[in-house]
This record gives structure tokens, C-alpha cells and sequence, in this order.
């Protein structure tokens, strides 16, 4: 088994791979299984897995995706192992937070747009220790 959980592209390891690759990535299904490779599945950068909220599209390759990405593929390791049918991932995006500088990013934040430093206001509210 191999986990990676650093960076925002694709590992060139994954370049070795047999199976199908797009933009340097593993192509997924709905369920994160390369296709036709059994025992074979990929989540976050290392990724392409269909959004099923925008058709044609894929999750992009962000820690909050990641992370549900995880959870849903452990268990579908799991289900698989007793012999049960994967579930797909379904995901909406919550919010978008990104560091454009040193001091500076943006967000989008229920709809709203904010950018320079008042991101990092907003990224601090979303710490664990913040939270009520």
C-alpha cells in the first residue's frame, strides 16, 4: 500500500503506473478504483475523480477534498474486502480559502469574495480551537 499525503501535484512516482493517466494523474471512478486494475485506488492530487455535482468536471486536488476522500475510501477498502459494493464519493465544496503571498490570499466563503488579509481572519475562524 502506498499513502502519500504531501504537496498539491501529482508524485511522479504515478508515472510508472500502468494505468490510466490524465494531467499526471490516476483516472478514477466515482469510487476512486482505477479502472480496470483491480485492488488499485487513488484520491486527492494524486487524483482525478469525477464530481458528480458538476458533470465532466473532477474534485480539485485541495486538503478539504482529500481528507473526505480518505474516509469514504477506507471504507470502501473495507466493503470491498467483505465482498460488499464501494460507495462513491459525493462531496460539495464548502468553502475556498488560498495563499496568493506572504500576507495576502483569498476566499470564498458562503458566495462571498474576500482577498488580502482579511483571508487569514477567516482561515483562523476555521481552526478546530476556534470553532464553538
Amino acid at each position: 500500500m502506498l499513502i502519500r499525503t504531501a504537496g498539491t501535484t501529482p508524485s511522479p512516482v504515478l508515472s510508472g503506473l500502468p494505468c490510466a493517466l490524465q494531467r499526471g494523474r490516476v483516472v478514477a471512478d466515482e469510487c476512486m478504483r482505477a479502472p480496470n486494475f483491480s485492488g488499485v485506488w487513488a484520491l486527492g492530487d494524486c487524483a482525478l475523480v469525477p464530481d458528480p455535482f458538476n458533470p465532466v468536471k473532477y474534485y480539485p486536488p485541495t486538503a478539504q477534498h482529500a481528507i473526505r476522500q480518505a474516509a469514504t475510501l477506507a471504507k470502501n477498502v473495507v466493503a470491498t474486502m467483505r465482498g460488499q459494493s464501494p460507495q462513491p464519493s459525493k462531496f460539495r465544496i464548502l468553502d475556498l480559502l488560498g495563499a496568493i503571498g506572504r500576507r495576502a490570499g483569498v476566499a470564498e466563503i458562503h458566495g462571498m469574495k474576500f482577498s488580502g488579509w482579511l483571508w487569514r481572519g477567516i482561515y483562523l475562524s476555521k481552526l478546530p480551537g476556534f470553532q464553538k
